[in-house]
C-alpha cells in the first residue's frame, strides 16, 4: 500500500456504482473519481444525497478538492461532477476521445445547436500517459478504450482506477456493444491493465455481486489474472471476443442510458433551460430495440426476489438467451450515412489496359497495405495482397504478392486473377467476365460473371492487424469449382526483386493442422488458411519466371521477378456459402497476433468503421466528393510501427504516400489539417502534434524516418516551420489552448534555436531577421529532388516560402505568448516585423509583377516563377503586403495553374519539363520543374479566397478532381501531374497532402468567406 495517498469509496446501491475519494495527507489535495448525481426516472427528480456524501467526506478531514476524474461518460448514473465543482471547486477532467462520444451522442439526441462536441464542457482531457497529480503525488491516465471509445483508468501510486475495464472476479468485464465499443479492443486495454505488476491495487467502477456477497470494490492484478471468469491468464483474445460478443447480443438497454449520456457528455451539467426555465431530458423514441415481451429478461429478473437490485439495473445480467444487440439500430442509424459506392464505368468493363492502369488500395492503420490493380495483374514491385508494415528494422515487406483466383464451370476454367509474362501477354480473362468494380467505403470488390454464375470477390484489412481477408460469394448460379493459388515471398518492398529459382522460404503446416504458414527467408512468418466447407489444401509448387512488372519497366527500375508458389487450395462455391481466404503476419516462430475474427464480424467491423468516419464533427451535409475524401483521408492517419515503444502513449504520424513513402515530417505537418481536422479526428491530430515534440533536436522537426528505422534524419529547413502552422490550425478547429501550453516551451526554444543557428545552415540574417539555408549538397526545402550528388533544385540562400513560415511562426507565438502570459511576446512581434519590412524590400519584383524564388543564393538572386510565393499570402498571417497579393495571385494563376494543381516551374522559364516519365534521373530532372503538385492547390485556394472572397470561380479550380477519384490510385489522389495536358497522373496512387489540401480546399469552398 502507498502510504502516500488515502482511498475512501463510496457505494451507491441504486446504480451499483463506487465513487472514490483519493487524498495525499501531506498536502490535503484530493480527487473524486466517477460521483453520481441521484436520479429518480418515474419522477423526473434529481438529488445530490449521494455527493453531499462526498462533499460532506472532504469537509471533514480538512481535503481541498483539485480534480474531478471521470473514467468514461457512464450509461448507468448521470455524473455530480458538476455539483461538485460548484460546491468545492477543483477540475473536471475526462479522456481527450470524449469527443467522439460527444459526436455520437449529439446526433442520437439532436442536441441544441450550440451544443459543441469538442470536449470544451471539461476542464481538463486527458491524453494516453498523460501525467498529472494529485498534490504531491504523481498520477497517470491511461487509455483504456472498449467499453467506450472513451475510457480511461486513472494509476494513483499504487492503485488504479479501472472504470468499466474490469469488474470483481467473479463478475468478469464491462459490454462493448455501445457505439464506438469493441471486444477486441476492451481486451487489449485489460492486458494493458493486467501487466501491471501483480500487487498493484484495482479498484472497480461498478459491482454486480452474486447471490451470498456483498458488494466490493478493491481487487489486484494477480487476483485478476487468477480468476477473473473472462480474462485470467490462459483464456486468450479469440475465446473472450467470442464469449463477449455472446453476452453482448443478450444484455437490456441500461435503465439509465437514455436519460444519462446526454447529461454525462455535458460533463454533468442538465440540458440549457428552455423558455420556462425548466431544463429537459430528450428520450428518441423508436431508436434502440423494444424489451421482450412481458415475463421475459429483466421483467422476470424484477420479479425474482433472488436476483439483487443492482443486478436489475441491467448492466451485466445472466447469460445470453439469443437477444439482438441493443444498440444495432444505432449503427443502422449511422451507416445509412455511408457515401454511395464508387463504381468503375461499365464501359471499360472489357479494356485490360484500362483496368491494368486503375490500381486499388487497402490499409490497415499500420502503414501496411495491400494493393493492386483492378485487372488482377501485379505491375508494380510493391504490389500485393499482404504488404505488412514491421517494426522497426524490418519496414515493409510484400509478404504476398498474390493469390491468383480460378474458377472451373461448365468444362472449363477462367483466371480472374494472374500475372503479365515477360512478352506482355497477361495470363488472365477478368477483363472478359468483369461485371463491375467498386469500392464500398474503401473495400474493393469485383463482381464476374462465368459461365452463368455471378461471382463476388472482396477485400480487407483488418485495421491494426497484420492481416487480409478476401471473400468470395456466389450471387447467382449453381455451384462451381474454386482454386486459390496463393504465392508467397517475403521481401522489403524496396529490396532487389528475387530472381532465384529456389523459394524464397519454406511451407509447413500450422499448429493447428489446417492452417499453412510460410516462413520467409527475410525472417517473418505468414499464417494462412482458406474457411470453406470442402476447402483441401494441395502442396504443388510453382515456379513463375520472369514476371513482367510493366510500371517498374516504365519508370525504369528492375522489372522482371521469380514469382515462387508453394501450393493452392480447391474448394466449392456454393450459394448461401461464402468461403474466405484469412492471412496474417507474425514473427518467425509463427505465433502473431491473437485469431482473427469470422470473415463476417471483419466485414461487419469494416461497414461500422467507415460509417463512424462519415459521423464525424463536422461532416454534416457533405456531399460525394467530400465523403470519399474523407475516407481517403484515413489510409495516412497512422500508430506508426518503428516507434511504438516511446513510453508515453499511443504515437501516431502519417504515411506521406503508398506505396512506397514513409513517415515524414514536413508532409504530416501540411497534411495535418486535411487528414485529421476536416475529418473530426482531433484527438489524433493532438496525438500527432505531441508525437512528433518529442522528436525535434536542435529546433528542426525530423524531415523523414527512414523505412524501417527509429532515428530520424533531420535536413529540412521548412518542416519546422510547417508544425506551427499545423499546431494553429488544430487550435483554430478544436479551440483546445491547452496543447499550446504544453508545447510553448518547446516552441519558444526552435525560435531561439534558428535566431543562434542550427544545422545544416539554417539560421536567422542578423541582418534582414531573414532565415537562410545553406547547405551544400542537401536539398532542404520541399522541392527536394536530388540524384545521386545533383541536387535539382538546391535553392540555397533565402527561400521565399520559408520566410513566409518563418513570418507566420512569429506571429503564431506572439498571440500564444499573450494568451498564454508568457514572456517574449513583443520580442516575437518585433521581429516578425523586420521580417516583413526586409521581405517587401527582397522579394517582391516590380519588373515581373510576382516575387522572387529564392534571394542572396551562391549566384545572386533566382526571379523564377515559382508557385512557393503562394505561400506569402495563403497563411494565417501573410507576410506579402496587400498592395501586391492580386499580382502575385494572377501571375501565378496566368503561368502555374492547371485544373490539378500548380506547375512547379512556369513554361516559359529555363529548365521546364512538360513531362514526368522515363528514368528515375529523368523523373528526378522533371520533379519540380514544371511537374503539377496538386497540394499546392489548397494553398492557391487559399490566397484566391483571401484576394477575391468567396465567388463560384474558387470552388470551380477543383472541378477536375472528383473525376480523378475514379482514375490511377481508386478513391484517392495521386502525388503528382504532367505539367502539359492531358495532365497524366504519376508518381504515387494515393499521396497524403494531396488528399489533405484538396478535401480541406473542397470544404473551404462549400461556402462562407475567410477572414483576410
Amino acid at each position: 500500500m502507498n502510504p502516500r495517498i488515502t482511498i475512501r469509496p463510496f457505494f451507491d446501491p441504486a446504480t451499483s456504482t463506487v465513487s472514490y475519494v483519493v487524498a495525499d495527507p501531506a498536502t490535503r489535495q484530493a480527487a473524486v473519481v466517477d460521483p453520481v448525481l441521484d436520479y429518480d426516472a418515474r419522477s423526473g427528480r434529481t438529488r445530490s444525497d449521494s455527493a453531499d456524501r462526498l462533499l460532506a467526506h472532504l469537509r471533514e478531514q480538512g481535503l481541498a478538492l483539485e480534480w474531478i476524474l471521470e473514467t468514461h461518460a457512464h450509461a448507468d448514473h448521470l455524473s455530480a461532477a458538476h455539483h461538485l465543482k460548484a460546491q468545492a471547486g477543483g477540475r473536471i477532467a475526462i479522456g481527450e476521445r470524449i469527443r467522439e462520444v460527444q459526436q455520437i451522442f449529439r446526433k442520437i439526441y439532436n442536441l441544441e445547436p450550440g451544443f459543441l462536441s469538442d470536449g470544451s464542457q471539461f476542464d481538463h482531457l486527458f491524453a494516453d500517459g498523460e501525467t498529472f497529480r494529485i498534490g504531491s503525488v504523481e498520477a497517470r491516465a491511461l487509455w483504456v478504450p472498449g467499453h467506450t471509445p472513451a475510457d480511461m483508468a486513472y494509476l494513483v501510486g499504487d492503485a488504479v482506477f479501472v472504470g468499466d475495464t474490469l469488474f470483481m472476479p467473479d463478475v468478469g468485464t464491462a459490454r462493448a456493444d455501445f457505439p464506438g465499443g469493441d471486444a477486441q479492443t476492451l481486451h487489449r486495454s485489460i492486458r494493458r491493465l493486467l501487466d501491471l505488476p501483480g500487487d498493484t491495487r484495482l479498484f472497480v467502477c461498478h459491482d454486480y455481486p452474486p447471490a451470498g456477497r456483498g458488494p466490493r470494490w478493491e481487487t489486484s492484478v494477480a487476483e485478476q489474472r487468477r480468476a477473473n471468469i473472462h480474462v485470467r491468464d490462459g483464456i486468450d483474445e479469440a475465446q473472450f471476443v467470442a464469449m463477449r460478443r455472446a453476452r453482448d447480443a443478450a444484455l437490456e438497454v441500461p435503465v439509465l442510458l437514455l436519460p444519462s449520456l446526454q447529461v454525462n457528455v455535458r460533463a454533468g451539467q442538465l440540458p440549457p433551460p428552455e423558455d420556462n426555465g425548466v431544463s429537459y431530458l430528450k428520450i428518441p423514441l423508436n431508436l434502440l430495440p423494444a424489451p421482450e415481451p412481458p415475463g421475459a429478461g429483466l421483467a422476470a429478473q424484477a420479479s425474482n426476489p433472488a436476483v439483487p437490485a443492482a443486478r436489475r439495473a441491467a448492466r451485466e445480467p445472466p447469460p445470453p438467451r439469443g437477444r439482438r444487440r441493443p444498440c444495432r439500430r444505432v449503427e443502422e442509424e449511422v451507416e445509412a450515412m455511408l457515401p454511395p459506392q464508387l463504381v468503375l464505368p461499365r464501359t471499360i468493363g472489357g479494356d485490360a489496359v484500362a483496368l491494368r492502369e486503375r490500381e486499388w488500395l487497402v490499409t490497415n492503420g499500420l502503414g501496411g497495405y495491400a494493393s493492386g490493380t483492378v485487372l488482377g495483374v501485379p505491375t508494380r514491385r510493391h504490389h500485393g495482397i499482404l504488404v505488412p508494415n514491421l517494426d522497426a528494422p524490418r519496414g515493409r515487406h510484400v509478404a504476398l504478392p498474390r493469390l491468383d483466383d480460378c474458377v472451373e464451370a461448365g468444362g472449363g476454367s477462367v483466371r480472374l486473377a494472374g500475372a503479365e509474362l515477360g512478352d506482355g501477354r497477361p495470363e488472365v480473362e477478368a477483363h472478359l467476365h468483369l461485371r463491375e468494380f467498386r469500392l464500398d467505403g474503401v473495400t474493393p470488390v469485383w463482381t464476374f460473371e462465368v459461365d452463368g454464375r455471378v461471382i463476388e470477390r472482396a477485400l480487407l484489412m483488418p485495421q491494426g492487424r497484420n492481416a487480409v481477408c478476401v471473400r468470395w460469394r456466389l450471387l447467382d448460379g449453381p455451384a462451381c469449382r474454386l482454386r486459390l493459388r496463393v504465392y508467397a515471398g517475403g521481401r522489403r518492398q524496396d529490396a532487389p526483386l528475387h530472381l532465384d529459382e529456389h523459394p524464397p522460404g519454406r511451407l509447413e503446416p500450422a499448429a493447428d493442422g489446417d492452417a499453412r504458414l510460410w516462413r520467409a527467408d527475410s525472417g517473418i512468418a505468414v499464417r494462412m488458411q482458406v474457411l470453406a466447407q470442402d476447402a483441401a489444401f494441395e502442396e504443388a509448387p510453382r515456379l513463375e519466371r520472369d514476371v513482367l512488372l510493366r510500371v517498374e519497366r516504365e519508370r525504369g527500375y528492375e522489372h522482371r521477378e521469380h514469382m515462387h508458389s508453394p501450393g493452392e487450395w480447391r474448394l466449392t462455391l456454393a450459394p448461401g456459402r461464402d468461403a474466405a481466404f484469412v492471412a496474417q503476419c507474425g514473427d518467425q516462430d509463427g505465433e502473431g497476433d491473437a485469431a482473427l475474427p469470422s470473415p463476417e464480424e471483419l466485414f461487419e467491423a469494416e461497414r461500422s468503421r467507415v460509417a463512424a468516419l462519415l459521423a464525424a464533427e463536422g461532416l454534416a451535409g457533405a456531399d460525394e466528393t467530400e465523403r470519399r475524401l474523407v475516407l481517403a483521408a484515413d489510409a495516412f492517419v497512422v500508430e506508426p510501427a518503428g516507434r511504438r515503444e516511446t513510453g508515453q502513449g499511443r504515437a501516431r504520424t502519417v504515411i506521406a504516400g503508398y506505396p512506397w513513402f514513409g513517415d515524414w515530417g514536413r508532409d504530416t505537418m501540411i497534411a495535418l489539417e486535411g487528414l485529421a481536422l476536416c475529418t473530426g479526428r482531433h484527438a489524433e491530430a493532438r496525438g500527432i502534434l505531441r508525437t512528433f515534440a518529442r522528436y525535434i533536436r536542435d529546433g528542426l522537426l525530423p524531415n523523414l524516418f527512414p523505412e524501417g528505422e527509429r532515428e530520424a534524419l533531420y535536413h529540412t529547413v521548412d518542416a519546422t516551420f510547417w508544425y506551427f502552422h499545423a499546431i494553429e490550425r488544430y487550435v483554430a478547429h478544436s479551440g483546445d489552448l491547452s496543447l499550446v501550453a504544453e508545447l510553448y516551451p518547446v516552441l519558444a526554444d526552435v525560435i531561439e534555436r534558428h535566431r543562434q543557428g542550427t544545422r545544416f545552415g539554417i539560421g536567422v540574417d542578423p541582418q534582414d531577421a531573414l532565415v537562410r539555408a545553406a547547405a551544400e549538397g542537401l536539398q532542404l526545402t520541399w522541392m527536394d529532388a536530388k540524384v545521386d550528388d545533383w541536387v535539382v533544385t538546391p535553392r540555397r540562400g533565402k527561400p521565399v516560402e520559408i520566410q513566409a513560415l518563418w513570418y507566420n511562426a512569429l506571429r503564431l507565438m506572439a498571440g500564444w505568448g499573450r494568451a498564454l502570459g508568457a514572456p517574449g511576446a513583443d520580442a516575437h512581434d518585433a521581429l516578425a516585423e523586420r521580417v516583413r519590412t526586409s521581405f517587401e524590400a527582397r522579394f517582391w519584383s516590380p519588373a515581373r509583377g510576382h516575387l522572387l524564388d529564392v534571394v542572396d543564393g551562391p549566384d545572386g538572386d533566382d526571379a523564377s516563377l515559382r508557385p512557393n510565393q503562394v505561400f506569402a499570402l495563403s497563411l494565417t498571417h501573410p507576410v506579402l503586403d496587400a498592395a501586391h497579393r492580386r499580382a502575385v495571385l494572377d501571375a501565378v494563376a496566368r503561368h502555374l495553374l492547371t485544373p490539378f494543381g500548380l506547375r512547379t516551374l512556369a513554361p516559359h522559364e529555363p529548365g521546364y519539363r512538360p513531362r514526368y516519365e522515363g528514368s528515375l534521373r529523368e523523373r528526378d530532372a522533371a520533379y519540380h520543374q514544371g511537374t503539377v503538385w496538386p497540394w499546392l492547390l489548397g494553398h492557391f485556394v487559399d490566397a484566391w479566397l483571401r484576394v477575391h472572397g468567396r465567388d463560384e470561380r474558387a470552388r470551380a479550380l477543383l472541378q477536375a478532381l472528383p473525376a480523378h477519384l475514379a482514375e490511377h490510385g481508386l478513391g484517392s489522389v495521386s502525388e503528382v501531374f504532367d505539367a502539359q495536358p492531358p495532365h497524366c497522373a504519376g508518381g504515387c496512387i494515393a499521396q497524403a497532402w494531396s488528399v489533405a489540401e484538396l478535401l480541406r480546399a473542397w470544404q473551404a469552398t462549400r461556402g462562407g468567406d475567410r477572414d483576410g
